[in-house]
């Protein structure tokens, strides 16, 4: 899978063709934005891609072509926090983290869609998130990195 910074996504399929997968507008079953910041598949979760992107995060089972939308939504606390989703990871515990641009990071419940925030300094712009083996969870940001025992 290769972002195509804005356009879209394009996806390697050991051909001379990379396929084009963007956002179709008024289509639920596509990527809710072109602009895709980070992509995951899970190890617990094998034919699963995670898309994370300005408006949210995607979830899409490769096997059923079927995308799920998740995105910020000011009436429910239990949806992901506001700002881009620049990155995602799994821990080896198999908990789900997602960091977004706005500095929270978000731990998601995969069976009900839900999510816990973990508000961070605003200040600080979070970039990058990393588990290790020893279940430390390793968090980049624009002001250095942090680390959280999990």
């Amino acid at each position: 899978w290769i972002s195509s910074g804005g356009s879209g996504l394009n996806k390697e399929s050991r051909t001379s063709q990379f396929p084009l997968i963007k956002n179709i507008p008024g289509y639920t079953n596509s990527l809710q934005e072109d602009n895709v910041f980070s992509i995951y598949e899970a190890p617990s979760e094998p034919g699963i891609i995670w898309f994370g992107s300005e408006k949210g995060l995607d979830r899409y089972d490769k096997k059923a072509g079927r995308y799920t939308h998740y995105r910020h939504d000011n009436q429910k606390a239990n949806s992901i926090s506001k700002g881009r989703v620049v990155s995602i990871t799994e821990d080896k515990k198999g908990r789900f983290w997602i960091g977004t641009s706005e500095g929270d990071l978000n731990l998601m419940d995969r069976k009900n869609g839900s999510f816990i925030h973990f508000a961070n300094d605003k200040s600080k712009k979070l970039t990058l998130l990393k588990s290790v083996s020893d279940g430390t969870l390793w968090i980049g940001s624009d002001q250095g990195l942090d680390f959280v025992y999990s």
